[in-house]
């Protein structure tokens, strides 16, 4: 938005100077009108007035042409393809071909540079600047030694606005420095006006916002002196935006109301500025002055254009505004009543950057109505679009967003997740800006230390001459005294010397005044040292914070602490595995482009982290029952079986931790894993039942690898729901065998059976077990699927006499992975 205001600025700026030149240029130059009124942006909205007189002035030109030799021949088909670049864009290209064609026969040089800046300029005006930049570039070669000086202040803005467009900012200025002398020599203050704004503009862009600021007064200045006030209207509200984005709020107000006294408060130019001060009073808090302004500037666009649909764009940015005010006011459903159809006129337009802008706002306006749900959705669409579309200065609000509507709905892990993401984003922005301010105020100091020394020299040089003068004066009453002994000449002489002495007097003087100067430009230089050990002393005390909190962090100690920090490490890791994978994923989706096999390789990744993620789970409650155990052990001074329990379940949790990290493990290791929970389950549960675990004759249970614990949800579930429920002892059988390319895993209890331990409801089988629905998704996840039966054993009466359950692994990965 602000770099289209420009070249409008630019644009309305040339305009009125270059119709008052065409009516003296038409009869020395052949009717030759310059481009530069319409090269630094599109004029299709803007060309009606010269549109409705094309017709005759082509027709003029065309009666003139074959009378028409040499140069003014070469003037008349640049005029004759000018006129039809609007109407027929062939016929345009023909004419200024032919007058290059002609112009390079005759070798006329100021022919054939004038044609190159109207090449140059419809390249430039078909977005082709690489195109366009020689063309300026041999125009100027060109012209530099020919008559035609007005032309080269053409053709060097156009070269500095085609080096914009290509974002060469350096190349800019270095035009910049060439074509000022040249501009200033013709004392032509519009195109130095015009100049001075581009170089604002590249300045800007270079991050150097005191020139920036410097030169766009300058142009205002300008402007104003040739009765340009919307230059001037548009170099203000330029400064008022550049003091707004550092948070300059009172200065940006007072340029903003300045640009409104540069244009009519009743004329559509003036929208702009009573928009931008209702920016700043909103943001000052002063909300009764923010919706005047806003409402003023609705009037103004409203009352002059008949076309609703062409301002609808403006209209609903306004009112947007007005939403916002009426957000931060507190009246969510009044600022509802703007934002929402902003939504949806954008959305039929499907305008991504519009929809951006306005869901946060959606989104804080539900949470103030207490409509959590409502605001999770529309923080949880931005951050789609956010990832869809890279805009990457929206995430900043979706994360807030979801972390408010996360904690409101009592989610906290997530809503911390989002606040941590919410936080660097905010610290990255607010370290921007703070260097940004830095660095203008750096530059700033620069530039009057700059102008203090060459104060100082100018004194110095004041000084020297009027010692050398001194001396001169001395010179001459010697003489005086050698050539007249007369006593009247003496005491002249006499006098003389002590006017001299009073001289000196003085010299010294300025001589003090000029090392108390000196004194200032070092106060100077120690203020600039101060800011930079601020900056350093920023830099450290970030440093200290990450100290202390790894400090912090590493204080943790203790057994029971242990336990309770390895279920918040499997809790973390899950998340963070998670997150993983939904980033993942997005890559998947950026790169779906790619190579067939680049993606099924990233696919299976997926899958392993998946795997990982479903392997760090483990059943917290087992964990507490264990350490109860413990405890009931301790308390019943049952030392030696408390030691020995204790000494398996360390056991335990070792293999457990070391194998959650591992995607496959031994046969073996998976079987002492079982055998010591079973073995726990056993002393916990006073052996009320007995185990045994068989493999195979033909199964190498060091070289099969299998992923970790597959089989102990099924024992926990034949345990727990079959064996505990039963009156007398039960039994416990683990069989692996092998069929095929296929490892069989039996395990078998004689437990009460499903339908009982259903029936029966006792505070054992009332807790909801997730393992088997883990492990059933984990065996899918396989490269080759594996599954599981659940058999019930019947007596011979019918009556339930246990559970078998089958789990089935394929032999053919398991050996690919042993190998």
């Amino acid at each position: 938005m602000q770099v289209a205001q420009c070249n409008l600025s630019i644009r309305y700026s040339t305009l009125s100077y270059l119709l008052v030149r065409l009516k003296n240029d038409c009869m020395r130059h052949c009717l030759i009108i310059l481009p530069l009124a319409f090269c630094l942006s599109t004029l299709a909205q803007d060309t009606s007035p010269f549109i409705a007189g094309t017709e005759k002035f082509i027709d003029s030109l065309k009666k003139a042409l074959p009378k028409a030799n040499d140069q003014e021949r070469i003037d008349i088909l640049c005029q004759l393809s000018w006129g039809y670049r609007v109407i027929n864009g062939d016929t345009s290209q023909h004419y200024v071909q032919q007058a290059f064609k002609e112009a390079s026969a005759l070798q006329n040089k100021r022919g054939l540079a004038i044609v190159l800046v109207y090449l140059g300029y419809y390249e430039e005006a078909n977005s082709n600047f690489q195109k366009a930049k020689p063309l300026f570039e041999q125009s100027l070669a060109i012209a530099k030694n020919t008559d035609i000086n007005w032309y080269v202040a053409e053709a060097y803005l156009l070269l500095m606005n085609t080096h914009r467009n290509l974002s060469e900012y350096a190349d800019m200025l270095k035009v910049a420095e060439e074509a000022e002398p040249v501009i200033k020599k013709r004392k032509d203050i519009a195109r130095l006006a015009i100049l001075y704004s581009l170089k604002a503009r590249a300045y800007q862009a270079l991050s150097r916002t005191y020139e920036q600021l410097h030169f766009l007064n300058e142009s205002a200045h300008l402007n104003k002196k040739v009765g340009n006030l919307k230059g001037s209207f548009d170099a203000m509200i330029e400064i008022g935006n550049t003091y707004f984005e550092m948070h300059e709020f009172g200065t940006a107000l007072q340029y903003y109301k300045r640009s409104l006294t540069y244009t009519d408060p009743k004329m559509r130019t003036s929208y702009n500025g009573y928009h931008k001060v209702g920016n700043v009073y909103m943001e000052l808090t002063q909300f009764d002055s923010a919706l005047y302004y806003y409402n003023h500037a609705l009037m103004l666009l409203k009352q002059t254009s008949k076309d609703a649909a062409k301002i609808k764009t403006d209209v609903l940015g306004t009112e947007i505004k007005i939403g916002e005010v009426y957000l931060k006011m507190g009246l969510y459903d009044k600022a509802l009543g703007y934002f929402l159809p902003f939504l949806n006129f954008f959305r039929n337009k499907n305008d991504v950057n519009k929809i951006v802008q306005v869901l946060p706002k959606i989104g804080n306006a539900y949470l103030g109505k207490a409509d959590y749900q409502a605001a999770l959705n529309y923080g949880r669409e931005l951050l789609q679009l956010c990832r869809t579309n890279k805009t990457a200065k929206a995430y900043r609000y979706a994360y807030a967003l979801l972390a408010t509507s996360l904690e409101k709905i009592n989610r906290p892990d997530s809503a911390y997740h989002y606040l941590k993401l919410a936080s660097v984003l905010r610290d990255s922005i607010e370290q921007g800006t703070y260097k940004s301010n830095l660095t203008f105020f750096k530059t700033m100091m620069e530039s009057k230390e700059r102008e203090l020394k060459i104060e100082l020299l100018n004194k110095d040089n004041d000084l020297l001459n009027k010692d050398n003068e001194l001396k001169e004066q001395k010179l001459d009453l010697l003489n005086v005294m050698i050539e007249n002994d007369a006593a009247a000449s003496k005491i002249a002489l006499l006098n003389k010397d002590n006017q001299l002495k009073q001289q000196e007097l003085d010299l010294l003087s300025a001589k003090v005044e000029n090392e108390t100067a000196g004194s200032k430009i070092n106060l100077l230089n120690k203020n600039n040292e101060l800011l930079n050990k601020d900056n350093e002393l920023l830099n450290k005390d970030n440093q200290l914070k990450k100290q202390r909190l790894n400090l912090l962090v590493g204080g943790l100690t203790g057994l029971l602490i242990l336990a309770l920090v390895f279920v918040r490490y499997v809790n973390v890791k899950r998340k963070n595995e998670a997150h993983r994978r939904a980033l993942l994923e997005n890559e998947l989706q950026i790169q779906k482009l790619e190579s067939e096999k680049k993606q099924v390789s990233l696919q299976r990744h997926a899958s392993e982290l998946e795997m990982q993620a479903l392997r760090s789970q483990m059943n917290p409650h087992f964990i507490f029952n264990c350490l109860n155990a413990i405890n009931h052990f301790i308390l019943n001074n049952e030392t030696e079986t408390a030691s020995d329990y204790l000494t398996k379940f360390s056991r335990l949790i070792r293999q457990v931790l070391q194998n959650s990290s591992k995607k496959t493990i031994p046969l073996a290791d998976e079987i002492d894993t079982l055998r010591l929970y079973i073995e726990l389950e056993q002393v916990r549960f006073k052996n009320r039942f007995e185990f045994s675990i068989t493999v195979d004759g033909d199964i190498d249970a060091d070289g099969i690898i299998i992923p970790p614990m597959l089989l102990q949800p099924f024992v926990e579930n034949a345990i727990w729901h079959g064996l505990m429920q039963k009156e007398d002892n039960g039994e416990l059988t683990i069989d692996i065998t092998r069929k095929g390319e296929r490892l069989l895993c039996t395990i078998t209890d004689n437990g009460v059976g499903r339908n009982n331990a259903n029936a029966n409801k006792n505070p054992l089988s009332q807790k909801k077990s997730m393992g088997m629905q883990i492990t059933a998704t984990r065996l899918k996840m396989l490269e080759q699927s594996g599954d599981f039966t659940v058999i019930d054993l019947n007596d011979k009466q019918g009556k339930s006499n246990g559970t078998k359950v089958v789990v089935t692994i394929p032999a053919v990965m398991a050996d690919m992975m042993a190998a």
